[in-house]
């Protein structure tokens, strides 16, 4: 066995654990995500309830006094037009969903 040869495995040893490390590293992070994912994921409508309630509060406050209506008037005008919009959108999705056969 040469000075060649040895060379040569020692470029295959590193080459090859560059490799391992590589899979093994995406697939840990594939997992990492995935689990990081489930955990953060039901948390995301506690956290933005607290901020669409701030935004409505925000609303009914600076909008309530430029419109001049009560706060109360201006939030249910906000939730409204909340509310609204998002059955609006459900109906959109459903109705792309069905034109594309997903449902």
């Amino acid at each position: 066995m040469g000075n060649g040869d040895a060379l040569l495995w020692a470029v295959l040893y590193a080459f090859t654990s560059l490799v391992a490390l590589m899979v093994f590293g995406w697939g840990a992070l594939f997992v990492l995500l995935v689990y990081a994912w489930c955990v953060v994921a039901p948390a995301l409508p506690l956290m933005l309830i607290p901020l669409g309630l701030t935004n409505a509060w925000l609303f009914s406050r600076w909008k309530g006094e430029k419109l001049q209506v009560t706060r109360g008037r201006a939030f249910g005008a906000y939730m409204l037009v909340v509310l609204m919009a998002n059955a609006l959108y459900l109906t959109f999705a459903a109705a792309y969903s069905a034109i594309v056969g997903a449902i």
